[in-house]
């Protein structure tokens, strides 16, 4: 089957741009005094924006995992020059696989995709990267429920315990969290019942009592859901019910995850032939989540390359780059995660799609510069201005941290829909 070329209808791609500028975007304006708060006219201010208010991450489940210590700071350099925030593991069933023997600790025997969420945070703070931990409670027995957990009568203890230990040692340093996970698709899939492990009543409410109670208050506590149920019309109605019920019943949800998989060619097939997850459809959703005024989260990402010739790299680093325009464009999201950052680095059954940024070496692939170019060049301010006679000078730039230059002095701001004037006094 040839694969089909992807753009976007003009419309389509005029509506992005204009949600990009009225959503990402302020007004700016910029006073210049000398000493004793006289205006500066006709001077020249450089304007340099070193941070993004806007989260752009991927799950770091490699990190530490090459055999040489060139391959591992290949990929922490890929990571840390695109993202600014990362997704760390804390899948019950790798984090305990002994009941009782927790692998916090940076020197914990390995496991595949799964570092040791001391390792992690310590490599994430040094690097200023905003961490999501992943997760805290899915009824999923392949990945996340414990091989040694038979009595599933004591889960509910369990899982209280486990959220406490966590949030004891973690809390602090990381402030984003996926509480519960997948709580809906599996239910979607009839033949998938045996592969769900029995819980306690009421438990997806339970979940976010555990996170509030044992998780610092200013911890944004989020929901998480898989592509089908997500985005697809049919199963849509549900993961919207079950956000009202639970905001209903008090449950501190801060936060709704999306996740955006196309797990082989045929998905990205289908997508190209227009069949499923088609821009305008992913509009009318997201407009849909936008009813219970929280941020949502695109938490998931996989899209793999059709094949492994230039065309495959190309088709992927288009569709990257308009749907990435798509949902940055859109006033609800607020944070946008690639899944897997290199190829070879997904779950067992994932890995065999190259839905990478990178190749198995580590070298950048065209959707990985397609990202690069959005995120670190056309979504970042950086310009020189010039004040009038009132010496005050505008512009308008992407929301974030930025750089006042001018004459050797300096003066740093954030730029925010709600904070957008700012003076530089000379010395």
């Amino acid at each position: 089957m040839n694969t089909p070329p992807f753009s976007l209808p003009d419309l389509l791609n005029v509506r992005i741009e204009t949600g990009i500028r009225e959503h990402r975007m302020s007004k700016a304006v910029v006073r210049i005094k000398d000493c004793v708060g006289r205006p500066v006219p006709e001077a020249t201010v450089t304007v340099r924006q070193v941070s993004s208010d806007f989260l752009f991450g991927a799950n770091i489940f490699m990190l530490g995992s090459y055999p040489s210590d060139d391959l591992n700071t290949r990929y922490e350099e890929a990571f840390t020059q695109l993202f600014n925030a990362a997704t760390v593991p804390f899948y019950w069933r790798d984090l305990e696989p002994e009941r009782g023997h927790l692998r916090f600790a940076a020197d914990s025997p390995p496991i595949p995709r799964r570092p040791p969420p001391d390792a992690v945070v310590a490599f994430c703070k040094k690097h200023g990267l905003n961490m999501n931990g992943h997760c805290l409670v899915w009824d999923y027995r392949p990945y996340s429920i414990p091989m040694w957990l038979k009595d599933t009568k004591t889960c509910e203890l369990l899982l209280d315990r486990r959220i406490r230990q966590i949030a004891g040692r973690y809390g602090e340093d990381i402030p984003r969290w996926d509480v519960l996970n997948e709580s809906l698709s599996k239910r979607n899939v009839p033949d998938n019942w045996s592969e769900i492990c029995p819980m306690p009543a009421n438990y997806e409410r339970l979940s976010f009592e555990w996170a509030a109670r044992f998780l610092p208050k200013s911890a944004h506590l989020m929901i998480n859901e898989t592509t089908p149920t997500a985005w697809f019309p049919q199963y849509r109605l549900s993961f919207l019910e079950q956000i009202g019920r639970l905001l209903n019943d008090g449950a501190k949800i801060d936060g709704i995850g999306l996740q955006w998989h196309l797990f082989s060619k045929e998905d990205v097939q289908r997508v190209l032939a227009g069949e499923i997850l088609q821009p305008e459809d992913m509009l009318r959703a997201l407009d849909d989540y936008q009813q219970f005024g929280l941020p949502v989260h695109i938490s998931e990402i996989t899209l793999p390359s059709v094949n492994h010739e230039p065309a495959g790299e190309e088709i992927q680093a288009r569709m990257a780059r308009d749907f990435y325009r798509l949902w940055f464009s859109h006033p609800a999201v607020h944070a946008i995660t690639w899944w897997n950052v290199p190829d070879g680095g997904a779950a067992t059954g994932e890995a065999k799609i190259a839905s990478g940024l990178l190749k198995r070496d580590l070298s950048p692939k065209l959707a990985y510069e397609a990202l690069r170019k959005l995120i670190a060049e056309e979504w970042r301010t950086n310009l020189s201005v010039v004040t009038d006679v009132n010496g005050e000078a505008s512009f308008h730039g992407f929301h974030g941290g930025y750089r006042l230059c001018m004459d050797g002095q300096q003066q740093s701001f954030e730029l925010r829909p709600t904070s957008n004037d700012f003076t530089l006094i000379l010395k």
